[in-house]
């Protein structure tokens, strides 16, 4: 309630389950699946970008490889999901994505809320799993504190480019003010669903 955002920085999901999700996800990643349907693309393709970053995702990979609802941690997340939101809440949807040695982009600066239907009160938190140590170099994660009671705020396509798979945040809010957040793996953040947040690239 007070930053929009809870670093859990122990590490509640043993290595081998680690090690068994990372093969999945690569292999999803990697091989293409989900990308006839618009959900296994580069997160930052956008026109007259150039430059040679990516930021291959998945969207929905559970769709594709049921095997990883079998996440002990789903469970969990769904508990604390329904101890912060109340009893009503439930699973909306999951999501991955892979920052590559020296090629992985930066994630733009935006609330996942933005991507919602506007015109609906929604009231939701995310559940980002680090599947390999994040750290500052490799792009961990940031977030602004207190962004959440912001509302809204003005997003469009990524860098204000008319083609882009995703969107940015533009104004309303002080970079300047970012507290990022390295994490092991199998650690974790929540965050509500209009905390800012954003990462740089895998350097």
């Amino acid at each position: 309630e007070r930053e929009g955002f809870l670093v859990i920085d122990t590490p509640l999901i043993a290595e081998p389950e680690l090690a068994w999700c990372r093969q999945i996800l690569m292999r999803m990643l990697e091989g293409g699946e989900g990308r006839s349907e618009g959900r296994n693309l580069d997160l930052i393709a956008r026109d007259g970008a150039g430059g040679d970053t990516t930021l291959p995702s998945v969207l929905q990979p559970s769709l594709y490889a049921t095997e990883l609802r079998k996440l002990s941690y789903r469970k969990t997340a769904l508990a604390v999901a329904k101890q912060l939101l109340g009893p009503q809440a439930d699973f909306a949807g999951d999501h991955t994505i892979f920052k590559p040695v020296h090629k992985g982009g930066p994630t733009p600066w935006h609330q996942d809320e933005a991507f919602r239907e506007p015109g609906f009160e929604y009231d939701e938190i995310s559940i980002w799993i680090a599947m390999t140590e994040s750290t500052v170099e490799n792009g961990a994660m940031a977030y602004i504190p207190g962004s959440h009671r912001l509302g809204v705020l003005p997003h469009r396509l990524n860098g204000g480019s008319s083609e882009a798979n995703t969107i940015e945040c533009y104004s309303g809010f002080d970079p300047k003010t970012a507290e990022v957040r390295p994490i092991p793996a199998g650690a974790m953040i929540i965050h509500h669903g209009r905390t800012v947040h954003g990462s740089a690239g895998n350097k």
